[in-house]
């Protein structure tokens, strides 16, 4: 063993000592040593598994036999398939047993297969002239294009013949590698829409201003925008000062020819017109006055009327009471239907005169029956007066004297009324009481002729009863009494007396005392003790 390659001699002897001598005995070897030449497929796409690395082999004895490591998943064939780019490493051993180990390099693309788009949107509402174009970068060229069927399956990079709406394309390169784009969005411009074409102006009053423009979606430098009246081109605004009513018109129209028009109208109105008598009223407080604009056809519009006092009241035609008096400037606002206002100027007043003073006094304000007479007062103005006493008579006198026929209570009124016939008036009360007083007498002569029923006549001198004398009342007891207290004599009315009987007798002649209560229509009682002597 050990030995290379060559011609050797070798010499065989047996055990009975034969040999046999031979001198040709040739160790050949392989033509040539083994060794491996490495190639590879690369990977197609960028990121994919297709390479393929091959060993190559040559020298050696053949058959061999092949290892790849583990990074190509430990492969035994010469060609180690779906592999990622990368470096691999292989083993080739020959029938000898001989091996020989190298690499083989697997490359891929260096980008990745990419594109960019660049639209050239439809220039207007439903043309067919847009264009699309993807600009690929990255994998293998030479790139193949393929648009979708709404495109006519067109094949190159720049598809034409475009509407309004979304493409897709997909670029093959040169090793199948393929990317796609969904989103290719062509736009068009919208139709001219009359619905989207906005006016904005504003009615105004004679000798005013307003501002008319525009507005309309989308309208760019490729628009062409006119309006009528002089007004020029553009959306505006316009400032515009008509002195009646007018009707302004915009066209508007596309690159493509196509034209819309709409008009709007300024309405100009007219002031409203105050016409207020300058001296509206006059009169005195509390003066309730009716107002009202002279002016015809004025009804529709707002009023806001000021009272000089700070109170303000609104209406056509309002009624407002003044409870002060004073000179006060009314100025009414006037609005129309059109917004348009006028205000009120000069001397429009209302004059409203204080009332006069009305003082009342009586002296005295309460007296009895007896002195009836009362001196009233009305002050000491210059005024008209007219008195009402409470009993039906009155007087024209400032300070009368009144007497009062009788008992009771008389609601006294003066009204007075000075040169603006402003009239005021005042009330007192006055009292005329009862005589509140019994006369009494001390001495009477009873008829001899027999008993009586006690009743008198205030006007007989007889003087055969006695009783007391008094007027107005509610509630009356009188009693008799003898000398030695005994109760001869009652009666609770006083219409009837004591006729100097008793249980059918005449009394003697005798001092006897008396007791009498007394209640009067007001409420008022007295008592009164004394004596009478009976005379007979």
């Amino acid at each position: 063993s050990g030995l290379s390659a060559g011609t050797y001699s070798v010499t065989i002897s047996d055990a009975n000592g034969c040999q046999y001598l031979d001198t040709n005995v040739v160790i050949t070897q392989p033509v040539s040593p083994l060794s491996i030449i490495g190639s590879s497929t690369d990977v197609s796409c960028k990121g994919g598994a297709d390479g393929t690395a091959i060993a190559n082999t040559t020298g050696g004895t053949a058959p061999y036999t092949y290892l790849w490591d583990p990074a190509a998943g430990g492969q035994t064939s010469q060609a180690a398939t779906g592999l990622v780019t990368g470096t691999y490493n292989v083993t080739v051993t020959d029938s000898n047993g001989c091996n020989i180990s190298n690499i083989v390099l697997v490359n891929e693309p260096a980008l990745d297969l990419t594109h960019t788009t660049a639209v050239a949107h439809a220039l207007c509402y439903g043309d067919m002239t847009a264009t699309a174009t993807v600009t690929p970068t990255g994998g293998v060229p030479a790139y193949t294009y393929l648009w979708d069927p709404a495109t006519a399956s067109q094949t190159t990079q720049t598809a034409t013949g475009l509407g309004a709406g979304t493409y897709s394309v997909t670029i093959a390169d040169s090793y199948g590698c393929t990317v796609e784009d969904t989103t290719l969005t062509i736009s068009e411009p919208d139709s001219l829409n009359l619905d989207s074409l906005t006016l904005f102006s504003n009615d105004i009053c004679i000798g005013e201003s307003t501002q008319l423009y525009a507005l309309y979606p989308g309208a760019d430098s490729s628009f062409t925008i006119i309006w009528d009246n002089g007004l020029g081109a553009g959306l505006g605004p316009f400032t515009v000062s008509p002195t009646g009513t007018t009707t302004y018109t915009i066209a508007v129209g596309d690159a493509c020819g196509n034209t819309i028009d709409k008009s709007t109208t300024v309405t100009v109105s007219q002031y409203p017109i105050i016409s207020l008598d300058p001296n509206i009223a006059t009169g005195c407080v509390p003066l309730t006055v009716d107002f009202e604009n002279q002016t015809p056809n004025a009804s529709d519009s707002l009023y806001t009327w000021s009272m000089g006092n700070g109170d303000t009241v609104t209406g056509g035609m309002p009624t407002y009471t003044f409870n002060s008096s004073g000179t006060y400037t009314i100025t009414v606002v006037l609005t129309n239907t059109s917004n348009c206002t006028t205000t009120s100027s000069g001397q429009n007043e209302v004059v409203v005169n204080p009332l006069p003073t009305a003082t009342c006094t009586a002296d005295p304000a309460q007296t009895d029956i007896r002195t009836p007479v009362i001196y009233f007062s009305g002050g000491v103005d210059d005024l008209s007066y007219a008195w009402g006493f409470g009993d039906g008579d009155s007087s024209y006198a400032q300070n009368p004297a009144h007497t009062y026929p009788g008992v009771g209570s008389y609601d006294v009124t003066l009204n007075v009324v000075d040169s603006n016939n402003c009239q005021n008036s005042c009330d007192l009360t006055i009292i005329i009481d009862p005589y509140y007083d019994i006369v009494i007498p001390n001495a009477f002569t009873p008829n001899p002729n027999g008993p009586g029923t006690g009743a008198y006549d205030i006007e007989a001198l007889d003087n055969d009863v006695f009783f007391g004398l008094t007027d107005y009342v509610e509630e009356y007891h009188m009693m008799i009494f003898n000398r030695w207290g005994e109760l001869i004599f009652e009666t609770f009315d006083i219409l009837i007396g004591w006729d100097g009987y008793y249980r059918g007798k005449l009394s003697q002649q005798d001092v006897y005392a008396w007791k009498i209560n007394v209640r009067y229509i007001d409420g008022k009682e007295i008592e009164r003790l004394g004596d009478v002597t009976l005379i007979r």
